[in-house]
């Protein structure tokens, strides 16, 4: 939980919520920052969250007028960004620029909160599931890059085997890599065998769908409306791109928090509201399959930083659990 911080002292950051207070003509109480470039405001005049954002005000409003579209549609998942003094969603300050949304009495998340964030991000790319022409150049270039990349991958593989294998005294980071250097190798493989299947299942499409996606729907930026609605407060990276980078990254950001057996019913709440078709269940496969972040551990250790870090273990160790994980689920979804 983060710690909430009274307002009117010297913090640093404090001039951003104090700049909304004065704004509002509220009188400050306090406020506590949510993640990165998110704060939780509370006034005499309510509870407020502001939202850094760093996108052309057009665009803003661009997502502004999708999201009013949206709740015509019955899609209500967001809370309505309020005017700035100008009238428009941006407020400015000499601190950047930011949106505000009023924030409703909070309710606790209900019992199956997990399955209806995945429901209810199915309903918003079924609501603008948009068909997008096969552009092959398009698919040869992101199997070629893909292809290159987990190649060089192997090639990396084997070059930190020898080099810590032949270390008279392994370090931590050593012991567990050598521990798992196997499967690192097979998870490559395994990747390229589903960049192999995707290739042939987009093959058979005339088209792709694309659909509006928050991009990083984070659990920790939503608040529960009465009746168990989950409310999604950032979507300052909003965008028009394939649905499943949505469900991969909230697959991620909850993989930590949640019983392991409770990532298929999430899933199966998805499918449901929004089924994938092949390629795309592939593509959400090449999204969790590859150890991508294992790599990018291990590549800082053995080409940049060459010492060890208590961190550092557990971070591989809890990678290495997480990339573990989502084998398994993927061998009982595809």
């Amino acid at each position: 939980m983060v710690a909430k911080r009274q307002l009117g002292g010297m913090h640093a950051e404090a001039g951003i919520p104090l700049f909304l207070c004065a704004a509002l003509a509220a009188h400050p109480r306090e406020w506590a920052p949510i993640g990165r470039a998110m704060w939780r405001v509370e006034t005499d005049r309510g509870a407020f969250v502001m939202a850094a954002v760093h996108r052309d005000p057009q665009e803003l409003a661009w997502i502004d007028r999708v999201r009013h579209d949206l709740a015509a549609r019955g899609w209500t998942h967001y809370l309505p960004w309020l005017p700035s003094p100008q009238g428009d969603a941006v407020w400015r300050s000499r601190e950047g620029m930011f949106v505000v949304m009023r924030l409703p009495t909070a309710h606790a998340p209900p019992a199956d909160a997990l399955d209806r964030l995945f429901a209810s991000l199915a309903a918003l790319h079924r609501l603008t599931s948009t068909p997008l022409p096969h552009v092959r150049p398009w698919v040869d270039q992101v199997i070629e890059q893909l292809r290159w990349q987990w190649n060089r991958w192997k090639a990396r593989l084997a070059q930190w085997q020898e080099e810590a294998g032949r270390r008279a005294y392994p370090s931590p980071v050593d012991a567990v890599f050598l521990a798992n250097a196997e499967a690192l190798a097979e998870a490559l493989d395994r990747a390229l065998a589903l960049l192999a299947r995707w290739e042939k299942a987009v093959g058979r499409r005339a088209v792709l769908r694309v659909s509006w996606v928050l991009a990083r729907p984070r659990p920790d930026r939503l608040v529960w409306r009465e009746g168990g609605e989950p409310l999604w407060l950032d979507w300052s990276d909003a965008t028009v791109d394939a649905p499943v980078r949505d469900v991969a990254y909230l697959l991620r950001a909850v993989s930590r928090a949640v019983e392991e057996d409770r990532l298929p019913a999430a899933l199966a709440a998805y499918d449901a509201h929004f089924p994938l078709r092949e390629e795309e269940r592939l593509a959400l496969a090449l999204l969790l399959a590859p150890p991508h972040a294992v790599f990018r551990l291990l590549e800082r250790h053995y080409a940049w930083e060459r010492r060890v870090r208590l961190e550092a273990v557990t971070a591989l160790e809890r990678e290495l659990d997480r990339h573990a994980l989502f084998g398994r689920l993927l061998d009982a979804w595809l």
